[in-house]
């Protein structure tokens, strides 16, 4: 029974090292239900070897080698038929980058992803400031004889928060009355944010404050709207901040305190927050730093392709690094309000459901020849998540009230960019496998 037309076959396998289990899913996209009907008097048959899994029909072949794992076909189960036109099954398999039944090495290498790499990047910058890049086009961000005496760790992104549910009774058993209003009116007083002196560097999990006049402004310029952005390929590195911080809570747009007007010269006393997802820092090789800056004739394209892999793996870990460090797998992330003034909030709803996973995908068509193609895997995290209209404050918002689920504020840019990339993740799966318990299933790729 010969063929007419091509086939269109998708694999996805996802394997778990933990269980030593490999999920396998092929689907035919290009099925539609006139088709089903005439392909089911045609028979196709599938192998399974210990490094491939082979699609025949007729005398058409084609055959999908998987590379770093062997599987183990006499373990094949669970084989069925979705009705989105996908054929499911399980087997045990074994990768190549974790020796058999060696769970302290997976255990090992999850912990070295969770470590935090704060004080990696306070080593980097108090060694040589101009190791700071654009991660788009790797032009440096701080200027040559930039020196930073001092180089901190920021506290927690809400220990303000964290001060307040501490001190919020004030003390007033030890305290008169008097003493109290006095003591009121001192915290309020107080600055909601830590900002640097002019030779400080204050590293956080998501950006660095530094004065003004560490920047270079032969590759850094700010845009009338106060963003800071880098000269060579446009990426956005951050923003800029006023020295004086507003303690009130009010958003007086007339107050220069609180936007500050700059040209296109950077103003010493100005604090600048540096997003690190924004920025890479070299590595240092035979007593120096390793700076790679891409040539001028790169294009500009190439250059935001591979600062979106940067900024894709910088979530990964962030993500990682607060589940490990909060003890929680769902999260509550919404957009900052510093960045959002012209611009609709973002409020996803997060779950991490695995942190450790390798997926194999591949696309390819069955002519009338035998065809191969080589499978690599992709180390991601798979994540449930769910875009929510309401505000984080709405008594309605079940999350809110639990627990168990950590809040996170993150730049509007950096919102955007994790629910780009997490739909765009969920497109390429198959149609089965984008969905689960009401929540779109996506992944975020880890190097």
């Amino acid at each position: 029974m010969a063929r007419n037309k091509n086939i269109e076959v998708y694999l996805y396998a996802e394997y778990k090292p933990l269980l030593s289990i490999l999920n396998v899913v092929l689907a035919f996209p290009s099925a539609d239900k006139n088709s089903q009907e005439s392909e089911a008097a045609v028979p196709f048959f599938i192998d399974v070897e210990a490094n491939s899994i082979t699609y025949r029909i007729g005398k058409s072949k084609l055959n999908f080698i998987l590379k770093q794992i062997e599987m183990y076909p006499a373990s094949c189960r669970g084989m069925r038929w979705d009705p989105s036109s996908e054929l499911h099954f399980t087997l045990q398999a074994k990768s190549e980058f974790h020796a058999e039944n060696d769970m302290s090495g997976i255990f090992s290498h999850l912990m070295e992803l969770e470590k935090s790499s704060e004080g990696d990047i306070i080593t980097v910058i108090e060694q040589c400031p101009s190791s700071c890049c654009c991660s788009g086009c790797g032009q440096p961000v701080f200027s040559q004889n930039s020196v930073f005496k001092r180089v901190l760790p920021l506290p927690s992104e809400n220990w303000s928060d964290f001060a307040d549910n501490w001190f919020c009774h004030k003390h007033p058993h030890n305290t008169s009355s008097a003493q109290t209003e006095c003591l009121d009116k001192q915290l309020n007083h107080l600055p909601k944010m830590l900002v640097p002196r002019p030779g400080d560097c204050l590293v956080g999990n998501l950006y660095l404050l530094v004065d003004g006049s560490q920047l270079c402004q032969d590759t850094v310029s700010c845009s009338p709207a106060h963003r800071l952005l880098c000269r060579g390929c446009g990426n956005f590195l951050g923003f800029v901040l006023s020295k004086e911080h507003k303690v009130d809570g009010t958003d007086d747009s007339s107050s220069h305190d609180h936007h500050i007007i700059i040209d296109n010269n950077f103003m010493e006393g100005s604090v600048h927050k540096i997003y690190l997802h924004a920025v890479t820092f070299s590595r240092k090789i035979n007593g120096g730093f390793d700076v790679k800056k891409q040539s001028k004739n790169v294009a500009v394209k190439e250059s935001l392709s591979g600062c979106h892999r940067k900024v894709e793996d910088f979530l990964c870990k962030f993500l990682r690094h607060q589940s490990h460090q909060f003890t929680s797998f769902r999260f509550l992330i919404q957009s900052s309000h510093e960045e959002q003034r012209d611009q609709l909030p973002i409020l996803l709803m997060v779950w991490l459901l695995d942190q450790n996973l390798e997926v194999f995908s591949c696309s390819r068509v069955a002519g009338l020849k035998t065809s191969s193609a080589e499978v690599h895997p992709l180390k991601v995290m798979k994540i449930l998540y769910k875009g929510c209209f309401l505000k984080i404050t709405d008594p309605k918002l079940a999350w809110v009230r639990d627990n168990s689920v950590h809040g996170l504020d993150l730049p509007h840019p950096l919102c955007e960019e994790l629910l780009s990339t997490l739909i765009n993740s969920t497109k390429s799966l198959p149609l089965s496998q984008r969905s689960l318990n009401g929540f779109h299933v996506g992944y975020l790729q880890f190097e």
